[in-house]
């Protein structure tokens, strides 16, 4: 036999393996539900149901457990709403209550529909998955993804909802069809070449006798153990596979599709190797908060609130300024780690506000840390309703007092970014692309290297810096930052600005003169107006206003 934890924190479960071991299924369940009977249901497929139904519901039974048995059609076709439905429409029927299990029994689609009911039915049911296929075993029953198709995509409504145990039995794969031995093994070697090398050399020496389940029940379950460890290491470490999970191996904006980046990772705070956010609200801004937070992160991308707070009354910063932007920049850099990296939304207002206070603090960060870049967005992407242009500042903390600090900065101005990430109404030519988006990624000019001793450096993609300039996008050098008082602002700094002709404007005393013949057309327009909304006030102002229409008779 073999266990696997799954580290979840307070949602940790384990995945068992032994071959022959479904009879012993119901206690198992028992262990993770404690003593009390309980209302079980096994949902399966019609095939899987004629195989392994009855042993795995004699076990429940001969625990004490009430089963109920739902039998759905066998099919990717059934991962559907429909078949969700038909579900939760027994399990009513049958009184399923918030403390009853539910056991999916079978491959990826009935783990994914029945595990999508245990996560929804009375928001959210304990269930246990004893998976039946190589696909299900090694990969679909770990991490808590359960989802159906709907019929313009495939696990387009779903959520994340981790089960309470995996069991396997590696016995029930010799009933698998060859068509399904081989896509299973596809995603094991997959496994493989990504994550592990030993592995590797365990199926280059074993793979033969695995496919044809020749192996013995110490192999088979080493090779189910060897996959699920791979599975629970990359969940445990990050839940949700969020879409950053090659941010530190590739550039700050490494993904498949750079909107949801913005969406899912600016636009809410997440923290590399944390799901969930630490740097919240006003527990930030006080002095515990930054204590405890101080050196810890590797990757910082965060949308802080925007606006004046109340912070903590002892809370002690470097610059005090009722400003949350401004007092969550100085709690995040000082969270980062030596070598460490951030992307923070600021409202632009921060960047060349002639407060003192401001003032300081973008120079800390232009002086003291590696700015590297200022991507300026349209108005109201993360600022909503109010409209205010934001800008996302890329900036690192040099490993020591030897690493390089700001020399130059590159400016980026996105113009569209092709998706209506704010709450603000805004023209969209290019909505189904990704907008200046893509291109800004293309053109980003660093990558990193990461040091032996940690951290990383922000190294150049070619020492050609006119590469990574045009229309949209330019330098400042660290002297020209200095002359502007730390202005990070990326229009402060754009060249085709500077080189644009010179429009030629009237003298101020005929502007003046202009202005006070429009002011005293507007009075006199004024005036007029109010002469015809005057309400009479007297009996001989009311004469003609009022006509009265005379009765005759019939």
């Amino acid at each position: 036999m073999q266990k696997v934890a799954v580290d979840f924190g307070d949602r940790s479960y384990d995945i068992v393996i032994e071959g022959g071991s479904l009879s012993r299924v119901g206690s198992f369940v028992r262990s993770c539900f404690g003593e009390g009977s309980l209302k079980t249901a096994i949902v399966t497929t019609e095939k899987v149901a004629g195989l392994y139904m009855d042993t795995a519901l004699n076990s429940l039974s001969n625990e004490g457990f009430d089963v109920i048995t739902i039998v759905v059609p066998d099919g990717e076709e059934y991962k559907t709403l429909a078949t969700y439905e038909s579900i939760v429409t027994e399990l009513i029927k049958a009184r399923f209550e918030r403390k009853s299990v539910m056991i999916p029994l079978g491959g990826g689609v009935i783990g994914d529909v029945a595990g999508f009911v245990a996560g929804t039915l009375m928001r959210g049911v304990p269930f246990v998955q004893i998976p039946t296929t190589i696909v299900a075993q090694v990969d679909s029953s770990i991490g808590g993804k359960v989802a159906v198709d709907h019929p313009l995509g495939k696990n387009l409504i779903g959520s994340f909802y981790q089960p309470r145990g995996v069991w396997i039995d590696t016995h029930v794969l010799t009933t698998l069809e060859y068509r399904e031995v081989v896509c299973g093994m596809a995603e094991v070697v997959k496994h493989a070449v990504i994550r592990d090398r030993g592995f590797f050399e365990f199926l280059e020496n074993n793979l033969d006798s695995i496919m044809k389940f020749e192996a013995s029940d110490d192999t088979m379950e080493r090779f189910i153990a060897w996959n699920c460890r791979i599975k629970a290491a990359v969940v445990s470490a990050d839940e949700k596979e969020r879409l950053i999970r090659r941010l530190k191996e590739e550039h700050l904006f490494g993904v498949e599709h750079s909107p949801l980046v913005f969406k899912l990772a600016l636009m809410n705070m997440v923290l590399h190797k944390d799901g969930s956010s630490l740097l919240q609200n006003d527990d930030s801004l006080s002095n515990k908060a930054q204590d405890v937070h101080k050196n810890k992160y590797d990757v910082i991308l965060a949308n802080p609130p925007f606006g004046p707070t109340k912070q903590e009354r002892m809370a002690q910063f470097e610059y005090h300024i009722k400003l949350y932007e401004a007092l969550f920049i100085q709690h995040m850099m000082n969270s980062l780690k030596p070598g460490g990296r951030a992307a923070v939304v600021l409202k632009e207002g921060l960047l060349f506000d002639s407060k003192k206070m401001l003032r300081k603090i973008c120079r800390k960060m232009v002086e003291q840390f590696e700015v590297l870049g200022v991507l300026s967005l349209p108005n109201g992407v993360f600022n909503p309703y109010s409209g205010a242009k934001t800008s996302v500042v890329v900036f690192r903390r040099p490993l020591g007092r030897d690493d390089v600090r700001t020399s130059k900065v590159w400016f980026y101005q996105v113009e569209s970014d092709g998706r209506d990430l704010g709450a603000t109404r805004r023209p969209l030519p290019d909505f189904k692309t990704d907008g200046d988006l893509e291109h800004m990624i293309s053109l980003w000019p660093y990558t990193w290297r990461h040091e032996k001793d940690g951290g990383v450096r922000a190294i150049l993609k070619a020492d050609d810096l006119k590469q990574f300039e045009g229309e949209r996008s330019w330098w400042a050098t660290i002297e020209d930052i200095r002359k502007t008082d730390y202005n990070l602002t990326a229009g402060r700094y754009c060249p085709h600005e500077a080189e644009a002709e010179a429009v030629e404007h009237e003298k101020p005393e005929v502007l003046i003169n202009q202005l006070l013949d429009l002011e005293e057309e507007i009075n006199t327009d004024l005036r007029d107006l109010l002469t015809l909304v005057t309400v009479p006030t007297s009996v001989e102002g009311l004469k003609g206003s009022v006509r009265f229409r005379t009765s005759t008779a019939e």
